[in-house]
Order: structure tokens, then C-alpha cells, then sequence
């Protein structure tokens, strides 16, 4: 299942409510977060509004972080299958006998399923006017030292998330969301740099990798047409013994959407998309390190 992050994602089929491409928080969602997982909500009223805490175990997302660490931020609306395995980019010296070309999203690394259950938490308040807030929190607890017979190893990644929505008027809502996060992976190495903390923190894992992302999403609605604008930012910090500032990224997108309710049945949409970022580990693969990138999608969808 997928944790519920995203405010982009509705159904059972877990598709984008208002554009065809998600945002680079929920591209990642989609892709490499993806656990087996038990879940509980309570809610209770708090004044004019309610209060809702939900609350998982997990297992098997021991790998997340590989992927966002590897190969850096994304935008598509493609969903990683259970056992299906993602490619990753070329490394660096250090790394490219140490991880295999590809990591499973859904996989235990280590003795046992389920050895290190991983959880998550989410608090929602609906404040009683039209304003929503959630608080959303995730650790996978995975021993970033633990390794398969593949060389696939466990991330030890978190991450905290801040959303909201709000409908100022009847036909208008905005949606926003802030991510911050850390992954960890390998063995320690003692700390090279000029200045390094004394004790633990003095010896740096093989991959410490700092992600943040965040987006603002405004919708406008007309009886059958919609249209929708987002923009969002996103960026990575690597700060390994082993994974150096060339995989590093900055980047920044743009998206603009029209949707259109044919019937209850039919739907058509069209997207312009403009993404920039910038990655030197790219050049690895002879690509530039600095992309500028355009997408149009017309789709159209049906339901039953």
C-alpha cells in the first residue's frame, strides 16, 4: 500500500485527482514508498472541527531512499509494481561495486520478515473552517549495514511532512505540502572533514543523503473545466564517505493543467510541464548536468 501522503491521489486506483503528472513528492511516493503495511485511524471531535490520528507497522521498504539517493528527484505518474525492480543511473567509483544497477522498493534486507517493522504516523485537523493541516511522519528503521545476496543494502531513512488544504472560496482550493528527510546507508568511515563532531557523529556512513521537496498547488473550478497550476521546488545533500557532492541536486517545476468532466463517466485532461534541475553525477552517463525539460500530455480517462 501506499502511505497516505499525498493530497494529489484519490481512488482505489491511487490516480491524480487535477493534473496527469504528480509532484516530485508524490512521483517519489509512488515509486520507492510502498510497504506492507497494517494501519488504524481514530478520530474524535475537537471543537468545531475534528481530529484524526492514523498509525502503521510496516515491513519490506528497507530499500527506500536508494532510488531518491541514486538517481535524485523525479516527476512522472508511473507506479512501481510489488516486485518489480527500478534501474538506477551509473554510480561513482566507490559505489559501483558496492550496489547493483537496480534496487526492489519492496524488499527486507536482512535475516526474517519483518525482523525491524518500520512505522509511520499521521495527524489530521480539520479546523472548522475550510482549512485542513496534517503532520505526517515515517521511519522505515532499516540497519543501513544489513546486505542481501544481490549487494542490495537497507536505507535507514525518515521523514517528516507538513500538508495542507484550503477551499477560501466555493469553487477554489490549494493545496500544499513540505517534506524533509534523511537517508542512511553502509559502514561508518571516520569523519575527514576539518571540524567533524567528536564521537558518533565524527564517522560518516558510506551514503548520508538530505532530501527536502515542497509544493503549492491552486485549483480553479467552472461547472465542467478546471484548471490547475503547481509549482515546487526540490533538492538533495549528499554528506557519505562514499557518495560526494557530484550527486548533489538542485532543481525547481512548473505545471499547468486542464481538466475537463466530460460525464460521471469520462474525463479529459491536458498538461504542459517544465522541470529544471541540476545534477553533475549525470555527466557520468555523458548526459549535461543541467536539464531543462518540456512535456505536453493530453490524456483522457474513463471510469466504471
Amino acid at each position: 500500500m501506499w502511505p497516505p501522503v499525498s493530497l494529489e491521489h484519490e481512488g482505489a486506483d491511487w490516480h491524480v485527482a487535477d493534473t496527469v503528472t504528480p509532484s516530485a513528492i508524490n512521483s517519489w511516493i509512488g515509486e520507492e514508498v510502498r510497504p506492507a503495511a497494517v494501519e488504524a485511524s481514530v478520530e474524535a471531535p475537537a471543537g468545531s472541527g475534528r481530529l484524526t490520528a492514523t498509525a502503521a507497522l510496516f515491513a519490506a521498504n528497507d530499500t527506500s531512499g536508494a532510488l531518491l539517493a541514486f538517481r535524485g528527484w523525479a516527476l512522472h505518474d508511473r507506479k512501481t509494481l510489488a516486485f518489480r525492480r527500478q534501474p538506477l543511473p551509473k554510480l561513482n567509483e566507490e559505489m559501483e561495486y558496492l550496489q547493483p544497477r537496480f534496487t526492489h522498493p519492496l524488499l527486507d534486507v536482512g535475516p526474517g520478515f519483518a525482523a525491524r517493522p518500520g512505522f509511520y504516523g499521521r495527524l489530521t485537523w480539520e479546523t472548522g473552517l475550510p482549512l485542513r493541516l496534517e503532520l505526517f511522519g515515517y521511519d522505515n528503521r532499516a540497519d543501513p549495514e544489513a546486505v542481501n545476496e544481490d549487494m542490495e543494502w537497507g536505507w535507514r531513512t525518515w521523514f517528516l511532512q507538513l500538508a495542507a488544504v484550503a477551499q477560501p472560496t466555493k469553487h477554489m482550493e490549494i493545496k500544499a505540502q513540505a517534506m524533509t528527510g534523511h537517508s542512511l546507508m553502509g559502514y561508518r568511515q571516520e569523519g575527514e572533514e576539518e571540524g567533524e563532531a567528536v564521537g558518533e557523529y565524527a564517522q560518516r556512513r558510506w551514503v548520508d543523503h538530505r532530501f527536502r521537496a515542497a509544493y503549492l498547488l491552486v485549483r480553479q473550478d467552472w461547472d465542467s473545466l478546471s484548471l490547475t497550476a503547481r509549482g515546487e521546488v526540490f533538492d538533495g545533500r549528499q554528506h557519505g564517505s562514499y557518495q560526494g557532492k557530484d550527486d548533489d541536486e538542485d532543481g525547481w517545476a512548473l505545471t499547468a493543467a486542464g481538466k475537463w468532466r466530460i460525464n460521471s463517466s469520462f474525463e479529459a485532461l491536458v498538461e504542459l510541464l517544465h522541470v529544471r534541475s541540476r545534477r553533475e553525477a549525470r555527466e557520468r552517463d555523458g548526459e549535461a548536468a543541467t536539464q531543462h525539460q518540456n512535456q505536453l500530455q493530453a490524456v483522457m480517462r474513463a471510469r466504471w
